[in-house]
């Protein structure tokens, strides 16, 4: 495998504890970032956000959509250059219980992530597989039974 340095990994939650644990356990360098700096996640312990991104060309945002607004504006600068892969789903849940898209009409979760940020190449993944899948059904390339990963660039 070639060496891309580290991965910084924004979260704690279930999401980007399943991830961690995958690439770490296929020998990828990870760097967690979170709000809640010290939170166990996968085999490590959470660092800020800012230390996790300094060093990484590739960040993971496996944060919900609504904590956009708080993480982005102290890092957008430093995601300039770097590719930005998010799996947070822009949705409201409405007092019946039904779920709907929480965007302006004609943006997509990509878009509206990439004008925020503009300098950085964005990518959208894993936002259709719960946590569950990704810890229980994980399996390296080799493997004969595999699932997919939708990716939109």
């Amino acid at each position: 495998m070639t060496n891309m340095g580290p991965i910084a990994l924004i979260g704690s939650g279930r999401i980007a504890t399943a991830l961690a644990t995958a690439w770490m356990d296929n020998g990828l360098d990870v760097r967690v970032g979170a709000r809640r700096v010290g939170s166990p996640v996968a085999r490590t312990t959470s660092i800020t956000i800012e230390e996790a991104v300094r060093s990484a060309m590739v960040v993971m945002l496996a944060i919900p959509h609504q904590a956009l607004d708080e993480v982005l504006p102290p890092i957008t600068a430093a995601l300039d250059g770097r590719v930005v892969i998010s799996c947070a789903n822009p949705v409201r849940v409405l007092p019946d219980g039904s779920f709907v898209p929480d965007l302006p009409d004609g943006l997509t979760a990509g878009s509206a992530l990439q004008v925020r940020l503009p300098a950085s190449k964005v990518a959208r993944a894993f936002s259709h597989l719960p946590a569950e899948t990704l810890t229980t059904r994980a399996a390296p390339a080799s493997a004969a039974m595999r699932h997919a990963v939708a990716v939109a660039a």
